[in-house]
């Protein structure tokens, strides 16, 4: 019998870059099991970076004043997974008029640069960082995973955690 490194094990993940040429307003993710992390962009340039699989890809468009950003899970089994799909989201501006990401598993990590009007995060399982400033409505809600505020400038909040913790750190509501 062989054994393998298990450090082999995670190498199945492609690097992809989709660079985004429109102008957009607001952000709309529907994601299964990627994560995902949000950047200020230090090239001027509007992109997101993935960490694909074979039959986990990632769809990147612009419609409607609206970046869509799709996963397209080929619905396959996997025995042992050691690495996740991911995305590395890099805006050139910061402040955007609406935030809406639905998920079923992964961890999204939305940082302090970044000010939305509103803000809609629905998952199953992962948990949530959330550090932005929302001048409106903050709702965030998952079945299985942990959420933290930290640092943020909230207005109207709704957090909803069926099982995990909910964290509110240095935050002003």
């Amino acid at each position: 019998m062989i054994l393998k490194d298990l450090g082999e094990f995670g190498n199945d993940l492609i690097s992809k870059t989709y660079e985004i040429n429109s102008d957009f307003n607001n952000i709309d993710l529907e994601l299964e099991e990627a994560d995902l992390n949000i950047y200020l962009s230090n090239d001027g340039i509007n992109k997101a970076v993935c960490l694909e699989k074979e039959k986990i890809t990632f769809s990147v468009s612009v419609v409607d004043n609206t970046l869509k950003i799709e996963e397209n899970n080929e619905k396959f089994i996997e025995i042992m997974n050691f690495s996740n799909p991911e995305i590395n989201l890099f805006l050139v501006k910061d402040t955007f008029e609406f935030l809406n990401i639905e998920y079923d598993t992964g961890d999204i990590n939305i940082p302090n640069h970044f000010t939305f009007e509103n803000v809609a995060i629905e998952g199953d399982t992962g948990d949530t960082i959330f550090s932005a400033k929302v001048n409106n409505d903050l709702d965030i809600e998952v079945s299985t995973g942990d959420i933290s505020i930290y640092q943020s400038y909230l207005k109207n909040v709704k957090l909803e955690a069926s099982t995990g913790d909910i964290n509110v750190i240095e935050s002003n509501i």
